[in-house]
Protein backbone atom coordinates (compact mmCIF):
# COMPACT_ATOMS: atom_id res chain seq x y z
CA UNK A 1 0.00 0.00 0.00
CA UNK A 2 1.04 3.58 -0.64
CA UNK A 3 0.05 6.91 0.86
CA UNK A 4 0.51 9.95 -1.39
CA UNK A 5 0.68 13.19 0.57
CA UNK A 6 0.19 16.80 -0.50
CA UNK A 7 1.10 19.71 1.72
CA UNK A 8 -0.41 23.16 1.52
CA UNK A 9 0.30 26.51 -0.06
CA UNK A 10 4.00 26.31 0.72
CA UNK A 11 4.25 24.17 -2.40
CA UNK A 12 3.14 20.80 -1.17
CA UNK A 13 6.27 19.28 0.35
CA UNK A 14 5.52 19.77 4.04
CA UNK A 15 5.01 16.01 4.40
CA UNK A 16 8.67 15.52 3.51
CA UNK A 17 9.89 17.82 6.30
CA UNK A 18 11.66 16.74 9.46
CA UNK A 19 8.63 17.60 11.61
CA UNK A 20 6.50 15.01 9.76
CA UNK A 21 8.94 12.14 10.33
CA UNK A 22 6.81 10.60 13.10
CA UNK A 23 3.72 10.75 10.90
CA UNK A 24 5.51 8.96 8.08
CA UNK A 25 6.77 6.38 10.55
CA UNK A 26 3.27 5.71 11.86
CA UNK A 27 1.94 5.18 8.36
CA UNK A 28 4.81 2.77 7.77
CA UNK A 29 3.68 0.84 10.84
CA UNK A 30 0.25 0.53 9.22
CA UNK A 31 1.90 -1.03 6.17
CA UNK A 32 2.18 1.99 3.86
CA UNK A 33 5.01 3.25 1.74
CA UNK A 34 4.98 7.06 1.78
CA UNK A 35 5.29 9.49 -1.13
CA UNK A 36 5.29 13.25 -0.61
CA UNK A 37 4.42 15.17 -3.77
CA UNK A 38 5.23 18.81 -4.44
CA UNK A 39 3.02 20.48 -7.01
CA UNK A 40 4.40 24.02 -7.37
CA UNK A 41 7.16 26.33 -6.23
CA UNK A 42 10.03 23.84 -6.54
CA UNK A 43 12.61 23.04 -9.21
CA UNK A 44 10.95 21.82 -12.38
CA UNK A 45 7.47 22.76 -11.15
CA UNK A 46 5.23 25.78 -11.82
CA UNK A 47 6.19 28.76 -9.69
CA UNK A 48 2.63 29.59 -8.63
CA UNK A 49 -0.51 27.66 -7.71
CA UNK A 50 -1.80 28.45 -11.17
CA UNK A 51 -3.47 25.87 -13.45
CA UNK A 52 -1.70 22.87 -11.93
CA UNK A 53 -2.41 19.72 -13.93
CA UNK A 54 -4.35 17.06 -12.02
CA UNK A 55 -3.71 14.76 -14.96
CA UNK A 56 0.06 15.14 -14.64
CA UNK A 57 -0.05 14.52 -10.90
CA UNK A 58 -2.11 11.37 -11.41
CA UNK A 59 0.34 10.15 -14.07
CA UNK A 60 3.18 10.62 -11.59
CA UNK A 61 1.29 8.64 -8.94
CA UNK A 62 0.62 5.85 -11.41
CA UNK A 63 4.29 5.68 -12.42
CA UNK A 64 5.37 5.36 -8.79
CA UNK A 65 2.64 2.79 -8.15
CA UNK A 66 3.79 0.68 -11.07
CA UNK A 67 7.40 0.73 -9.84
CA UNK A 68 6.23 -0.40 -6.41
CA UNK A 69 3.68 -2.81 -7.94
CA UNK A 70 0.87 -1.03 -6.09
CA UNK A 71 -2.41 -0.45 -7.93
CA UNK A 72 -4.46 2.70 -7.34
CA UNK A 73 -7.14 0.92 -5.20
CA UNK A 74 -4.31 0.43 -2.69
CA UNK A 75 -3.18 4.05 -2.82
CA UNK A 76 -4.42 6.49 -0.15
CA UNK A 77 -4.41 10.25 -0.69
CA UNK A 78 -3.81 12.62 2.21
CA UNK A 79 -3.73 16.38 1.90
CA UNK A 80 -3.50 19.43 4.13
CA UNK A 81 -5.15 22.76 3.35
CA UNK A 82 -4.60 23.46 -0.37
CA UNK A 83 -3.19 19.94 -0.64
CA UNK A 84 -6.48 18.62 0.74
CA UNK A 85 -8.33 20.53 -1.97
CA UNK A 86 -5.98 18.86 -4.46
CA UNK A 87 -6.48 15.38 -2.96
CA UNK A 88 -10.27 15.71 -3.08
CA UNK A 89 -10.14 16.93 -6.67
CA UNK A 90 -7.97 13.97 -7.67
CA UNK A 91 -10.05 11.39 -5.81
CA UNK A 92 -13.24 12.71 -7.41
CA UNK A 93 -11.78 11.96 -10.84
CA UNK A 94 -9.65 8.83 -10.35
CA UNK A 95 -10.00 5.66 -8.32
CA UNK A 96 -8.10 5.47 -5.03
CA UNK A 97 -8.41 3.61 -1.73
CA UNK A 98 -9.71 6.77 -0.10
CA UNK A 99 -8.82 10.31 0.86
CA UNK A 100 -7.93 12.06 4.11
CA UNK A 101 -8.48 15.82 3.83
CA UNK A 102 -7.23 18.02 6.67
CA UNK A 103 -8.79 21.52 6.93
CA UNK A 104 -9.82 21.37 3.26
CA UNK A 105 -11.81 23.54 0.95
CA UNK A 106 -14.85 21.83 -0.49
CA UNK A 107 -14.60 23.95 -3.63
CA UNK A 108 -11.85 24.64 -6.10
CA UNK A 109 -10.31 27.98 -5.16
CA UNK A 110 -8.79 30.13 -7.92
CA UNK A 111 -5.33 31.59 -8.36
CA UNK A 112 -5.80 35.35 -8.04
CA UNK A 113 -3.42 38.29 -8.29
CA UNK A 114 -3.70 41.89 -9.46
CA UNK A 115 -3.19 40.90 -13.10
CA UNK A 116 -5.10 37.68 -13.64
CA UNK A 117 -7.68 35.29 -12.26
CA UNK A 118 -7.38 31.61 -13.19
CA UNK A 119 -8.24 28.23 -11.82
CA UNK A 120 -5.65 26.63 -9.58
CA UNK A 121 -6.21 23.31 -11.36
CA UNK A 122 -6.63 21.82 -14.81
CA UNK A 123 -7.98 18.43 -15.80
CA UNK A 124 -7.34 17.00 -19.26
CA UNK A 125 -6.00 20.41 -20.36
CA UNK A 126 -9.14 22.28 -19.28
CA UNK A 127 -9.41 24.59 -16.27
CA UNK A 128 -11.35 23.14 -13.35
CA UNK A 129 -14.23 25.52 -12.52
CA UNK A 130 -13.26 27.63 -9.51
CA UNK A 131 -15.13 29.85 -7.10
CA UNK A 132 -15.63 33.36 -8.44
CA UNK A 133 -13.20 35.51 -6.43
CA UNK A 134 -11.57 38.75 -7.57
CA UNK A 135 -8.40 40.50 -6.50
CA UNK A 136 -10.32 43.65 -5.54
CA UNK A 137 -12.75 41.65 -3.43
CA UNK A 138 -9.96 39.85 -1.58
CA UNK A 139 -8.05 43.09 -1.06
CA UNK A 140 -11.17 44.75 0.34
CA UNK A 141 -12.49 42.11 2.76
CA UNK A 142 -9.67 39.57 3.09
CA UNK A 143 -9.26 35.97 1.92
CA UNK A 144 -11.52 34.33 4.55
CA UNK A 145 -14.42 36.74 4.11
CA UNK A 146 -14.19 36.63 0.33
CA UNK A 147 -14.50 32.83 0.35
CA UNK A 148 -17.24 32.89 3.00
CA UNK A 149 -19.23 35.37 0.90
CA UNK A 150 -18.64 33.27 -2.20
CA UNK A 151 -20.09 30.22 -0.45
CA UNK A 152 -23.30 32.15 0.12
CA UNK A 153 -23.64 34.29 -2.97
CA UNK A 154 -21.41 33.17 -5.84
CA UNK A 155 -23.36 32.24 -8.94
CA UNK A 156 -20.85 29.47 -9.76
CA UNK A 157 -20.48 27.86 -6.33
CA UNK A 158 -22.13 24.64 -7.54
CA UNK A 159 -19.84 24.28 -10.56
CA UNK A 160 -16.84 25.06 -8.33
CA UNK A 161 -17.87 22.48 -5.71
CA UNK A 162 -15.68 19.38 -5.67
CA UNK A 163 -17.84 16.41 -6.66
CA UNK A 164 -16.97 14.35 -3.59
CA UNK A 165 -19.88 12.02 -4.33
CA UNK A 166 -17.81 10.66 -7.25
CA UNK A 167 -15.03 9.41 -4.94
CA UNK A 168 -14.76 5.63 -5.00
CA UNK A 169 -13.36 5.04 -1.54
CA UNK A 170 -13.65 6.24 2.05
CA UNK A 171 -13.46 9.91 2.98
CA UNK A 172 -12.16 11.47 6.19
CA UNK A 173 -12.56 15.22 6.65
CA UNK A 174 -11.23 17.29 9.53
CA UNK A 175 -11.99 20.95 10.00
CA UNK A 176 -11.08 23.74 12.40
CA UNK A 177 -13.75 25.54 14.41
CA UNK A 178 -11.74 28.76 14.38
CA UNK A 179 -10.14 28.44 10.95
CA UNK A 180 -8.71 31.81 10.00
CA UNK A 181 -7.80 30.91 6.39
CA UNK A 182 -11.15 29.71 5.09
CA UNK A 183 -14.39 28.36 6.62
CA UNK A 184 -13.30 24.71 6.63
CA UNK A 185 -15.94 23.65 9.16
CA UNK A 186 -18.78 24.91 6.97
CA UNK A 187 -17.23 23.51 3.80
CA UNK A 188 -16.75 20.08 5.38
CA UNK A 189 -20.33 20.14 6.64
CA UNK A 190 -21.46 21.00 3.11
CA UNK A 191 -19.46 18.07 1.71
CA UNK A 192 -21.03 15.68 4.23
CA UNK A 193 -24.47 16.93 3.24
CA UNK A 194 -23.55 16.40 -0.40
CA UNK A 195 -22.52 12.80 0.34
CA UNK A 196 -25.77 12.13 2.20
CA UNK A 197 -27.84 13.65 -0.57
CA UNK A 198 -26.16 11.39 -3.12
CA UNK A 199 -26.40 8.22 -0.98
CA UNK A 200 -22.62 7.83 -0.89
CA UNK A 201 -21.89 4.13 -0.44
CA UNK A 202 -18.45 4.27 1.19
CA UNK A 203 -17.57 5.19 4.75
CA UNK A 204 -17.27 8.93 5.40
CA UNK A 205 -16.59 10.96 8.49
CA UNK A 206 -16.12 14.58 9.55
CA UNK A 207 -14.33 15.65 12.72
CA UNK A 208 -14.45 19.32 13.71
CA UNK A 209 -11.64 20.35 16.04
CA UNK A 210 -10.96 23.35 18.24
CA UNK A 211 -8.32 25.79 17.07
CA UNK A 212 -7.24 27.42 13.86
CA UNK A 213 -5.85 26.40 10.50
CA UNK A 214 -3.12 24.04 11.72
CA UNK A 215 -3.22 20.71 9.84
CA UNK A 216 -0.53 19.18 12.06
CA UNK A 217 -3.00 19.32 14.98
CA UNK A 218 -5.19 16.88 13.04
CA UNK A 219 -2.67 14.10 12.41
CA UNK A 220 -3.62 11.99 15.42
CA UNK A 221 -7.33 11.88 14.53
CA UNK A 222 -6.44 11.04 10.93
CA UNK A 223 -4.20 8.19 12.07
CA UNK A 224 -6.90 6.96 14.45
CA UNK A 225 -9.30 6.88 11.53
CA UNK A 226 -6.83 4.91 9.39
CA UNK A 227 -6.11 2.39 12.14
CA UNK A 228 -9.81 1.45 11.98
CA UNK A 229 -10.13 1.54 8.19
CA UNK A 230 -6.98 -0.46 7.50
CA UNK A 231 -8.68 -3.57 8.83
CA UNK A 232 -11.15 -3.35 5.94
CA UNK A 233 -8.63 -2.95 3.13
CA UNK A 234 -8.05 -6.09 1.03
CA UNK A 235 -4.39 -7.05 1.04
Amino acid sequence: MLVVAFGGSEGGQSFADEHTRDLRSKFAQLGFSFLSVGYFGDDGLPKKLDRISLTAIYDTIQQVGKKLKISTPLILLIGASRGAELALNLASRYEFMGVIALVPSGLSIPYVNNKENASSWTFNYKEVPALNLTYDQIKKVGWFKAIETGLKNSVNKESAAIKVENIEGFIFLSSAKNDELWPSEQMCADMIERLKRNNFKYHYEHVSMDGGHQPSKHWDVALGFMEKRIQEVPK
